[in-house]
């Protein structure tokens, strides 16, 4: 097992002291004294040891990759120990995984399920090999890999630390997702309609419904899609449903012409229900914002300027700045000139303007209001042009009509 950690490891080493010209790896500050000089041959202590995996771990996930390495390297340089090596070498592929390095990810998962058959459970280490086959295009052997967590649970004890049900049913949505990435969506619609028949949670199994709507919209089959959604999006069901169901709802009622259903599902996608359940409400408020965005220019290029209306004043009021709802007041003032009210729309305009004649405005705030001031002069203009042409139709009405001409050939009276 050494000779392989070492094998597998020589480019790495050889990486991480190029990022040194001196030849010698910064420690991490947090890592044990005992581990602290490169190249170490003492044995390291089981707290060492799991110290030093974790900031392995912590750096890997925040993206710190170089102090990742240094701490591996540590672990690597000690003498050998078949667990220490096994959960190195771990540690090392999933940080190559992260950082987009599939095809060395993929060659040490497959020499630790090779080598270290006896080494704990190995379904964990399938389903992230086959994840990394699957983000480098290889959808079969990923397929297949998944297909060997669901053999292995077959004959799993029933308790133990591990739920080994659990981990089937994941491979089993992983399988199914992999035909819908893959685009055999026919196969990946009979595999979430089988799933959804399983004892799920609820959002499990929303997620399921989900993705069949997705490969039902990819394969062509709107109507299909929405039935898939629909008890997923049930208000009566007393449960929150997946935004993203929501989104792809709304855009399949637009294509279908059922508009009402479509903006129902729009203002229930921006409403606030969302906000509590997710970790960081910034990012569910740039995520709304955007998607809203998307879905109120669609309805404003089907020509429904109301519905479009409605969504960008919700629109307006979930970004203080100034950047985003005065863009925001611009789309409702084509909304607002669509819809012929003209007094409304210039004060939208006016607003926008105002705002950049403002010392502080910014460049993007200039720009707009730049462009509304030319749609105020455009609809100036066209307000003149029109009372003008009423008016001259109108004078061309109301003229008496022209005497007759005497005619040539009439002969005087006597």
């Amino acid at each position: 097992m050494t000779g392989v950690l070492l094998l597998i490891l020589t480019g790495f080493g050889a990486a991480a002291m190029r990022a040194n010209p001196d030849g010698h790896a910064p420690v991490p500050s947090d890592s044990p004294p005992a581990a602290a000089a490169a190249g170490t041959t003492h044995k390291l202590k089981p707290d060492e040891i799991d110290s030093l995996l974790r900031i392995a771990e912590t750096k890997t996930s925040s993206g710190d990759y170089a102090t990742a390495e240094i701490a591996l390297r540590q672990l690597m340089a000690a003498p050998p120990d078949p667990e220490r090596d096994h959960r190195t070498l771990l540690a090392l592929a999933r940080l190559h995984r992260q950082r987009g390095e599939g095809t060395r990810a993929v060659a040490i998962y497959e020499r630790l399920l090779r080598d270290t058959p006896h080494l704990g459970n190995h379904a964990p280490i399938y389903i992230e090999l086959a994840r990394t086959l699957r983000s480098l295009g290889a959808f079969d052997l990923a397929i297949g890999r998944f297909y060997s967590v669901i053999n292995a649970t077959l004959n799993a004890p029933a308790e133990g630390d591990i739920d080994y049900r659990q981990l089937a049913r994941t491979a089993q949505f992983e399988v199914a997702e992999t035909h819908l990435i893959a685009g055999r969506n026919d196969e990946a619609a009979r595999l979430f309609d089988r799933l959804i028949l399983l004892d799920l949670t609820a959002e499990d199994r929303h997620r399921a419904r989900f993705h069949c709507a997705q490969a039902h919209a990819r394969a062509g089959r709107p109507e299909s899609a929405v039935a898939a959604l629909a008890p997923a999006l049930d208000p009566k069901a007393g449960e929150t449903a997946l935004p993203e169901a929501l989104r792809l709802q709304a855009t399949l009622l637009l294509q279908l012409g059922r508009r009402a259903e479509a903006l129902t599902a729009v203002e229930r996608l921006l409403s606030a229900e969302y906000a509590q359940r997710d970790e960081n409400p910034e990012r569910w408020r740039s995520w709304q914002r955007v998607t809203g965005n998307q879905l109120a220019n669609e309805f404003y290029e089907q020509g429904d300027a109301a519905s479009a209306l409605a969504i960008y004043r919700t629109l307006a009021t979930l970004d203080a700045r100034a950047e985003w709802r005065l863009a925001i007041t611009y789309q409702i003032g084509l909304c607002l000139e669509r819809l012929s009210t003209m007094d409304d729309t210039i004060k939208s305009y006016r607003e926008i303007v105002e705002a950049g004649n403002q010392p502080a405005a910014s460049a993007q705030v200039t720009d707009l209001a730049r462009m509304a001031s030319w749609r105020v002069r455009h609809l100036q203009w066209r307000s003149r042009a029109t009372t003008q042409w009423q008016e001259l139709s109108q004078g061309a009405v109301d003229a008496p009509p022209p005497a007759p001409s005497p005619r040539a050939d009439a002969s005087p009276t006597s």
